[in-house]
């Protein structure tokens, strides 16, 4: 390969990591996520993922949206957020669904994905990485539970479930 097709190459990579970082730092704003809601923060995180990582993402929401205080809202995007990245990071997925949904006492997230999977009774607790016990802390600071369901060669199904009030 010649030094300029180097150079060229280079110049490529480096617009498409600044572009890339660019798309994720609008994503890291508080004031951002509130306005737009907490489906369309998700949908902007799956757009951003697909387009980094080549995989295919769906996002289905019920028809009412969710309701969820700024704060509560906020710690949920960042719970979303540090799912996603432990998929990209660790499932070698495919595919990334996020459904969601609300009743009038609860908000559901499920997010699915179709990779590699793991075996959760090997999962001690000292053994887990800091961003689950991000999730888990997380979690109890808005009253709110959280369950994974996995399968080594399957993949793995996360359930968040928010107190509404």
């Amino acid at each position: 390969m010649e030094s300029s097709d180097k150079i060229a190459l280079t110049e490529e990579l480096l617009g498409k990591a600044i572009s890339d970082l660019r798309d994720l730092s609008k994503s890291l704003h508080p004031e951002k996520i509130v306005d737009i809601g907490l489906a369309n923060a998700i949908r902007n995180e799956l757009s951003v993922m697909q387009k980094a990582a080549k995989l295919s993402t769906e996002l289905i929401t019920g028809d009412e949206e969710i309701k969820l205080s700024d704060e509560k809202c906020i710690i949920v995007f960042r719970m979303m957020q540090e799912i996603l990245h432990n998929i990209l990071k660790h499932a070698k997925a495919k595919n990334v669904k996020v459904k969601m949904y609300s009743n009038d006492n609860y908000a559901t997230i499920e997010i699915i994905d179709d990779g590699k999977g793991f075996d959760i009774a090997n999962l001690k607790s000292t053994e887990t990485g800091i961003g689950l016990k991000s999730i888990q802390q997380r979690c109890a600071l808005i009253n709110a539970s959280f369950n994974i369901n996995s399968t080594a060669g399957v993949g793995t199904s996360i359930k968040l479930i928010i107190n509404n009030s």
